[in-house]
């Protein structure tokens, strides 16, 4: 009871304590007022402690024993299900913004501390297992009128990934299956098989592929199909439409070789970085918005927020050379700056171990503004003092005015070309729409101007390099 409560709620127990006295009840213990300013529950657990060894005793035993709490904590098999066998858990150290969302999206850093014998090489991916956003998961939950904690079981079905066990809604859809992806043809025409007459006669066209492209293009999942056509489609339907929640991945953005990564000295790395865009915008379908599932995931990790992954080891060859001093070219656009991190982090190391002389390396850097969205300059040119490598930077949106990696490139045109000749390598990392393309253009005229040889051909030189001397990683 608190202090002031003496002349008020203290006055009940204190009267039933005396009509009790009057009939003859003999008193065990003390009545247990106490001040719940400091301590609510404190004194209760004390006073329910003393009522129940004064009843026991009352019995003629000598004291009862305490029960022993015993959890038991089993190891979820739906992380392998949905990932493989692979699949770990990490740990996050360190998650900060590289650039806000003034020129596009927001720009992020996460540090993820690797399990024990997991290791990785630069060029490497990092493969994470994410959970859908909470907005999009409470759009679900609303539009089926579902709460929370409600339990979900499926029978009758032989896909591994959905629970047979009760299981809370919220988090099977948070954790089980993809809600945001554009919805297909087959799951289009489904929907519509449960529409009323009226409605169908509606939304006949929906099926259309002409209508079919613009949800393509929109990005309609089949939560925006519902709400804008308003079909009432069960919910078991529902779930036995959506697909695996799949895991992504991101290019490593650090380098094993770094001291600063392996903290504990171990014979392998123990830290790993990731260098994405947090997609966050109204929907294209004009539904809420959209939510990118992975980078939103990653960008709500705090300190010490353990993250299912593991490392993929590259399948195109995006490897530094195996001599150092092999000259090294590299074009990247926004945060396809991930893997040259890696590289050149890994040549900074190598540098300062003075074993070896490095070969020239230039990284020709796409971004926006000098001072909006130039992920990190200071370390790059911090690195291009040390003799790592050559910066140079184009900016779409610059005071000197638009300026992109291939005009860059042009302008570095001999520079460029005598280190392809002296056996150096291309790296590219980027949209494969704008900065493959691009790229590709540019370095085909290159070739072209050095050899006197038409497009046509240039193609053909461009091809046969592709497998060992381009080398793309492309989204």
């Amino acid at each position: 009871m608190r202090q002031d409560w003496a002349s008020t709620f203290h006055r009940i127990p204190k009267l039933v304590q005396g009509l009790m006295k009057k009939a003859g009840a003999e008193q065990i213990i003390d009545i247990g007022l106490s001040d719940v300013k400091s301590d609510l529950f404190g004194p209760w657990e004390d006073w329910v402690d003393q009522l129940i060894q004064a009843l026991v005793k009352s019995t003629g035993a000598r004291s009862v024993a305490k029960p022993v709490t015993e959890v038991i904590v089993s190891e979820s098999k739906l992380s392998s299900i949905l990932g493989g066998k692979e699949m770990d858990v990490g740990t996050v150290v360190a998650n900060h913004e590289l650039a806000d969302t003034e020129m596009g999206p927001a720009k992020r850093q996460i540090d993820i501390r690797l399990p024990d014998g997991m290791s990785y090489t630069a060029g490497d991916y990092l493969v994470v297992q994410p959970r859908n956003p909470d907005e999009t998961v409470h759009r679900v939950l609303a539009y089926f009128g579902l709460r929370e904690n409600d339990l979900l079981g499926v029978k009758g079905s032989f896909k591994a990934f959905l629970p047979t066990e009760p299981t809370p809604v919220e988090d099977f859809l948070s954790s089980t299956v993809e809600l945001s992806q554009p919805v297909t043809k087959r799951q289009l025409e489904s929907i519509l098989s449960k529409a009323t007459p009226e409605q169908q006669e509606e939304f006949k066209g929906f099926s259309e592929e002409t209508s079919y492209q613009h949800f393509l293009e929109k990005r309609y999942s089949i939560l925006d199909i519902l709400e804008e056509t308003a079909i009432a489609l069960p919910f078991s339907a529902y779930v036995d439409m959506l697909p695996a929640l799949t895991p992504r991945q991101y290019s490593i953005a650090s380098s094993s070789l770094e001291p600063s990564n392996n903290p504990q000295h171990k014979s392998h790395a123990d830290i790993v970085s990731l260098c994405f865009d947090v997609h966050t915008s109204p929907a294209l379908s004009g539904h809420g918005s959209f939510f990118g599932v992975t980078s939103t995931y990653l960008a709500s990790r705090r300190i010490g927020d353990r993250v299912s992954c593991f490392v993929r080891p590259t399948n195109v060859g995006f490897r530094l050379p195996g001599s150092v001093e092999t000259p090294v070219i590299m074009f990247a656009a926004g945060t396809g700056i991930a893997p040259m991190r890696a590289f050149l982090q890994e040549r900074a190391a190598i540098a300062k171990a003075g074993a070896r002389k490095l070969g020239p390396a230039i990284l020709f850097f796409g971004c926006r503004h000098p001072e909006k969205d130039f992920i990190y300059r200071d370390q790059l040119l911090e690195w291009e003092k040390q003799g790592v490598v050559k910066v140079v930077p184009a900016f779409s949106k610059g005071d000197t005015g638009p300026r992109y990696i291939q005009d860059a490139i042009w302008d570095h045109r001999e520079e460029v070309a005598k280190m392809f000749i002296d056996g150096g390598k291309i790296y590219l990392c980027g949209s494969a729409a704008r900065l493959g393309k691009s790229a590709a253009e540019v370095c085909k005229k290159v070739w072209c101007e050095k050899n006197g040889k038409s497009m046509e051909e240039a193609e053909q030189w461009l091809q046969s390099v592709k497998t060992d001397r381009y080398i793309s990683d492309v989204y």
